[in-house]
């Protein structure tokens, strides 16, 4: 297929590794912060189930080795084998993109 026409982020198996170690990082350093209850906005439920979501995919989340009979074994991420991984990957690229916003765009920004 054309990569060219989609649309949205290309979640490889690098990305979501490098992604996953800044992850990483801001839970042992407790610098990972998920807005208060009267900041959070949702079109389905509220602040505390959408943790309780988020913390049961983060459970699922992990590297999964594939093995078969014709190519080598591959390790990727997912949580996809027990439902889905959607708010996992949202964190992700949010880690992802906003540390390569601020390291790759530092000097333009006031703190």
């Amino acid at each position: 297929s054309d990569l060219k026409n989609k649309v949205g982020f290309l979640t490889t198996n690098s990305l979501k590794t490098q992604a996953v170690e800044y992850c990483r990082e801001r839970l042992r350093d407790n610098s990972l912060y998920i807005c208060d209850e009267g900041s959070f906005k949702s079109v389905v439920g509220c602040r505390n189930q959408m943790l309780n979501v988020l913390k049961t995919q983060m459970i699922n989340f992990a590297q999964v080795l594939k093995e078969n009979d014709i190519d080598k074994p591959r390790k990727y991420w997912s949580g996809k084998g027990a439902g889905k991984d959607d708010l996992v990957i949202t964190l992700l690229l949010c880690l992802y993109w906003s540390r390569h916003f601020y390291s790759y765009y530092k000097k333009y920004i006031r703190m």
